[in-house]
């Protein structure tokens, strides 16, 4: 019993001693686990989760390409007027007049009236001295009322570049003569003809042309000119009276 009792002792002994060991090393345990829990607290990084919203890829709506303006259509330039014949193998062209272009009227057959049988000559000339630059496209317009007119016609040759297209304008007949480049050297003329209707022209008729010069946009560049006269004679009928 004594030796349980010295036994005890050395045991309580002993146990106290472990714990006041254990009560000195113990704040430093503490310690040394705050300063371990510390230093990793510093050192390793804190990453926030990443939300799908983060790791979805911006969108960039790319611009639209710039549409090229369409090129404004050029303006139309002005072309010089231009227009033919009614048979299409002549072309006239405008130009302006740099000077004076003189024209001038002949009856070539004659101041006395002519039988609807025949025909009536007359001449146009043409005087291009008065001019400073060569004169292209011009022509020559005749008229003649077409109520007793059968037909009128131009001899091509000399300043007339083709005989020329008869067309009817309302009441009248329109002769169209092209001339060929005319300039200050140009001197010469063309002749035309009128036929009557015959058996239908009253005897005394007498018609004066209207003759003038003109470009292909219809400026009169010369005349208009009524210096020539046509005069028509056609006999009287006569009433033969049978006898029986």
């Amino acid at each position: 019993m004594k030796l349980t009792s010295q036994f005890m002792r050395k045991f309580y002994h002993l146990l106290a001693v472990v714990l006041l060991i254990m009560g000195t090393l113990l704040p430093t345990v503490v310690t040394y686990a705050q300063e371990a829990s510390a230093e990793e607290t510093a050192t390793t990084p804190i990453v926030a989760p990443v939300s799908s919203e983060e790791i979805k890829p911006e969108e960039v709506t790319p611009n639209p390409t710039p549409t090229s303006p369409t090129p404004a259509a050029p303006a139309q330039e002005e072309s010089s007027q231009e227009s033919s014949s009614e048979s299409g193998s002549t072309g006239l062209r405008s130009a302006d007049v740099n000077g004076v272009l003189k024209m001038s009227l002949n009856n070539n057959t004659g101041t006395d009236a002519k039988y609807t049988t025949n025909s009536h000559v007359g001449e146009v000339a043409v005087d291009g001295s008065g001019l400073n630059d060569t004169l292209e496209g011009a022509y020559v317009e005749i008229r003649v009322p077409a109520k007793y007119v059968e037909t009128m016609a131009a001899t091509a040759g000399g300043v007339a570049k083709a005989a020329g297209v008869l067309t009817q304008d309302g009441d009248n007949y329109l002769l169209s003569v092209p001339l060929n480049a005319i300039d200050r050297t140009t001197s010469g003329s063309f002749p035309f003809s009128i036929k009557f209707k015959d058996r239908l022209t009253p005897d005394g008729y007498s018609v004066q042309p209207r003759v003038a010069i003109r470009q292909a946009d219809r400026r009169v560049i010369a005349g208009p000119s009524s210096d020539l006269t046509f005069n028509v004679k056609a006999d009287k009928p006569q009433l033969q009276i049978s006898q029986r």
